[in-house]
This record gives C-alpha cells, sequence and structure tokens, in this order.
C-alpha cells in the first residue's frame, strides 16, 4: 500500500514521480524559449490600423463624439479643427461614472452642433491594452476618471474634474 502524500508531494508530483522512477535528480531547465512571433503580428497589426486610421480624413463636423485613438490620431483632429475649441474627455472603459457622465458628453455634443457652435467633441480611453496608460494621458498627466480638457490651437486652456465645472464653465470658455 503507498505511503499517503503530503501537500508537498502533492504540489511537486511531477518531481516526485521522475525520482521516484529513475532514482535521480529533475532535469534543470537552462533556457527558456519564448515565442515572440505572435506578440510581434499583434504589434505589427496594430501599427498598420493606426497607419490606416491615419490615411483616413476626419469629418469635424457633426453630432457625435470622436474616439481619440493615439497622440498622433488627436494631433490630426487638432490641426483639422484649426481655432475651434476642442472638448477632450479622458475616460476608462472600467468606469461607470465615466459611462454616465458620456452619456451627458454626447447629449452636449448634440445640442451644440443644433446651435452650430465651434465645440469638437473628442473621448480618450486612458487605458491601453496592456493596462498601461496612453501617450495622451501621459501628455495630459491624467490622475483621475473622468477628467476634461479643454483645447484651443493645440494648446491646454484648462482642464476640470467634474461635468458640474465643465457645465459651468462652458459658456466662458466659448
Amino acid at each position: 500500500m503507498p505511503a499517503a502524500l503530503t501537500l508537498w508531494d502533492w504540489l511537486t508530483a511531477g518531481v516526485n514521480v521522475q525520482r521516484r522512477l529513475t532514482g535521480s535528480r529533475p532535469l534543470s531547465v537552462t533556457a527558456l524559449h519564448i515565442d515572440r512571433r505572435q506578440h510581434l503580428e499583434l504589434a505589427w497589426q496594430r501599427q498598420q490600423g493606426e497607419d490606416e486610421l491615419l490615411k483616413v480624413p476626419i469629418t469635424l463636423a457633426g453630432s457625435t463624439v470622436i474616439e481619440v485613438r493615439s497622440l498622433a490620431h488627436l494631433d490630426q483632429i487638432v490641426e483639422g479643427a484649426g481655432s475651434a475649441i476642442v472638448l477632450l474627455y479622458l475616460y476608462s472603459k472600467s468606469c461607470g461614472s465615466c459611462k454616465e457622465v458620456l452619456r451627458h458628453c454626447s447629449q452636449l455634443c448634440h445640442e451644440n452642433s443644433q446651435q452650430k457652435g465651434g465645440v469638437l467633441f473628442l473621448k480618450h480611453n486612458i487605458w491601453n491594452d496592456f493596462d498601461d496608460l496612453t501617450d495622451v494621458a501621459r501628455m495630459y498627466k491624467a490622475k483621475a476618471v473622468p477628467s476634461f480638457i479643454f483645447l484651443t490651437g493645440g494648446a491646454m486652456v484648462s482642464s476640470f474634474q467634474t461635468l458640474l465645472d465643465v457645465v459651468c464653465n462652458f459658456t466662458q470658455l466659448i
């Protein structure tokens, strides 16, 4: 009858079986091979998608909030906006209040388009696919979400943390 296994024996069963069968020490791993081909292909596809995104002309007139994908994409949009005020909304997909604020921001965008105001609404998720801060979030030093940043001519005019501050100061900035 075999002896009862201890927890350590259970966790290291493969090593113990090899010791029992061969009577020797387990083989040591001398090198770890990681296939990076898949990761490189995904990075290449992501880069190709960003290049295609930058080639597409951006229509700035409309009642939708434009999703900003990267810093280069933001630069392209801000250059196309000219002297219009750009409201950049920084959010996180996992933030519940961000989703609620986005609905109100979309309503502001729709009202603004009906009034023919010169304000362009943008949104940007501050976390990338690897849960790191994006370049846009680092550039504007995003500490909390939701955050609102007003830009004119590519320069930051002001930033706010709450939608109430945005609504109160919205008419002053226009």
